[in-house]
């Protein structure tokens, strides 16, 4: 996830494994995250400027201590994932 910043197209895939509270996710180009700790519910979101979502926004039931997965197209230029 390192690296200069690139405009990436599209998320290509991705998945939470509840077994290890771990997020993977990958982009058909690289792109650098932006991550911010959100409070009042505290959350974590991360953005990925340059990336169309192309699908409708999707949430994902996750657990107990991560609820649930949210990913949505932001604005016209980053998708967020919460």
């Amino acid at each position: 996830m390192f690296g200069s910043t690139v405009k990436a197209t599209a998320i290509a895939n991705w998945h939470f494994d509840s077994n290890r509270n771990h997020l993977d996710f990958t982009t058909d180009e690289n792109v650098q995250p932006q991550v911010e700790l959100l409070t009042k519910p505290t959350r974590l979101v991360i953005d990925l400027p340059g990336v169309t979502l192309g699908y409708p926004q999707t949430s994902q039931r996750v657990g107990l201590v991560i609820k649930d997965i949210s990913i949505a197209q932001f604005n016209a230029d980053t998708t967020r994932i919460t």
